[in-house]
This record gives structure tokens, sequence and C-alpha cells, in this order.
């Protein structure tokens, strides 16, 4: 296995600092990775190193990692995400590039390759399937009760937790993953205080984003992806014997799906599995 340790990488945009990990050489075919929910850049740090033939982009999401929150009362909504990584996708790269996305990151790279189709000539998606629509959102959370509770997240503090490793140790649990997993992604994601420690994401990230797609809608958009597309889903993941997503998959008219035994973030549960998957899809 040939190991290749990451750069860090920054972008500065009109509306804040984007920070991330880059893997290979600016010579290489461009891959742009997008993590999922409350994760980081590092959540590709086992895969990365295994696309040898392929530069890798891991952007921290705005608001998590190392890379600005946004501004006082804006949203963590998939505008504003689709605007920041089409700006850093143009400062990258003139010619058309892989995008790669898991969970909420599958979700903003496939509404971006519909949206933006001359950006991107294939598509890799890791145990997701399209944007979250208001029959996927779990209650009945009314657009003002929505806004009642965005502000009155924004300035709350950070939980504080004494013990780092039991901190880990917890998030590994909800995740599934090892520790040793989970450690990579923690590293980044971990700031130390006076007080403790507490994850580097933004206390707005808390509030789950308000959901005005419609099912329909969702479905639309993965008919209209035109670029060949791989699906990584995860048997012990959120697609796997789902019936509100797995009828989604057929939407998608070039689609490859494969299945890897294992948790959500099978990226991390089972890297090599995934890069020999993705690998094999990238040279066909």
């Amino acid at each position: 296995m040939k190991h290749r340790k990451p750069e860090e990488i920054t972008l500065d945009l009109p509306q804040l600092t984007l920070r991330g990990l880059r893997w290979g050489t600016s010579g290489q075919p461009l891959i742009i990775a997008l993590h999922g929910w409350l994760d980081n850049a590092a959540s590709f740090s086992l895969l990365a190193p295994l696309l040898t033939n392929y530069q890798v982009v891991a952007f921290d999401f705005p608001g998590h990692g190392h890379s600005d929150d946004l501004a006082h009362g804006e949203e963590y909504s998939f505008v504003n995400f689709i605007t920041i990584f089409t700006q850093a996708i143009l400062q990258l790269s003139t010619q058309p590039i892989i995008l790669m996305g898991h969970s909420l990151g599958g979700a903003i790279v496939s509404f971006m390759s519909v949206e933006f189709p001359h950006l991107v000539n294939r598509l890799i998606l890791i145990d997701s399937m399209g944007l979250i629509s208001e029959e996927c959102t779990i209650g009945d959370e009314r657009l003002a009760q929505w806004i009642t509770n965005f502000y009155r997240v924004e300035g709350k503090p950070y939980k504080i937790y004494a013990d780092r490793d039991a901190m880990i140790a917890a998030r590994a649990q909800i995740t599934d993953v090892k520790y040793e997993a989970m450690l990579t992604l923690a590293e980044r994601g971990i700031i130390e205080t006076n007080a403790g420690y507490h994850w580097r994401v933004d206390p707005r990230l808390s509030l789950k984003s308000f959901s005005d797609f419609t099912e329909q809608r969702a479905i639309e958009l993965l008919a209209a992806i035109t670029v060949p597309t791989l699906e990584v889903e995860a048997t012990q993941g959120v697609i796997f014997g789902n019936e509100l997503l797995t009828h989604r998959i057929n939407a998608i008219k070039h689609l490859e799906l494969e299945s890897v035994g294992g948790p959500h973030h099978i990226h991390l549960a089972e890297p090599v599995k995934v890069a020999e998957l993705i690998n094999k899809f990238l040279q066909e």
C-alpha cells in the first residue's frame, strides 16, 4: 500500500476562508471530496491515500474543522454550501473534475453535477442518495419553529468534555467504527481549552437544516444526473434496506451500484474495499 501524506490547503473566498487537505500532486486528475454532517476533511484520510493515481482535495465544510464559520444570521443550507464549493472548484480547475461525497457531501455533489454539469465528469457517492426531502425529515418541524430554534442556538456555548479519549470513543460508537479509525478524524476536529475539550464545529450545526425539497424534486434531480456515477452503499448504512431511499437508485441513468459490509462511515471502516471499487470505476 502506497502511503501519501496530505498537505494543508487554504482557499480565500468572498464569504470566508475554506480549508482542507490535499493528497497527490497538481498534475494528477482532480477529485474534490466532501464529507458528511459534523465530520471534517480527515474523513477521507484513510481512503484518499489509496487513490494513488489521483489528486484528492477534501475540504472542511464551513463551520466544520478548520474552515471559517458562516457569518452571523446565515444558515448552513444546501444553497450556501453549493455556492461556496462551486467557487472553490473554479479556483482549482478549469477542466471537468471528479466529485466524491459521503452522506451530506454526496447530496451536495449530486446537486452540483446537475446544476453545473460542465464542471463534472464523474460522480462518486458513498452511502448517499440525493437531497434530504420533506419526507426524509424526522418530525414535523414547521418553518416558524425552525426560525425560533435557529436564533436560540446562535451563540450557544460549546459542550465541554473533560476526557478526550472518552469523547472520541463516544463518537466512534455513534459512528460505528473502530476507535483508531475515528482518531484521525477527531484529531482534526477537536479543540483543547483550559476548561476541557470540544468539537471544532459551529454550535449552529446542532440545528437540522430546514428542508423545502419534496421527494419528487429529489428524484427529479437524481434523474437529471448525466455523468457516470458510482454508489458505494454500506450494508448497515442509511440506504441499504431503506425503502424511502432505495427507490431513488432507479432514477440515476448511468449508475454503478456496489455494496460493502459495514456502517454508514464505510470509507473509514473499510477504506481498502471502498478504494478498490473507486479505482476500478475511474479506470473503466
